[in-house]
């Protein structure tokens, strides 16, 4: 059985600082799901990594309520920009061999 690990508290600071955190992890999660769309998606992808990282740096390891999305964005993020460089690659393979 594993210990819990203790949370982090809560920041005393700007209130306006922990609202932009939870919308960056909000904005990260929703870019995410936006990246499966085709050929625009790598876009997407690359915009919802910006924002995680950015809501990140901005919570500067204080708790923050949206960690989930976040951590859910950059996983959803990753696995389509890696789905999406195969399947473009795969793409423009197969256009150079037909100009062959």
């Amino acid at each position: 059985m594993t210990k819990p690990r203790p949370s982090r508290p809560i920041p005393a600071g700007d209130p306006a600082n922990r609202a932009r955190v939870i919308e960056s992890s909000l904005k990260c999660y929703e870019q995410a799901w936006l990246g499966w769309i085709p050929i625009l998606g790598m876009v997407y992808c690359v915009t919802s990594l910006v924002w995680a990282f950015r809501a990140r740096r901005e919570s500067g390891g204080a708790w923050n309520p949206a960690t989930g999305y976040r951590t859910a964005g950059l996983w959803i993020a990753g696995t389509s920009f890696l789905v999406w460089l195969c399947l473009d690659g795969l793409l423009l393979f197969a256009i150079l061999q037909s100009l062959r």
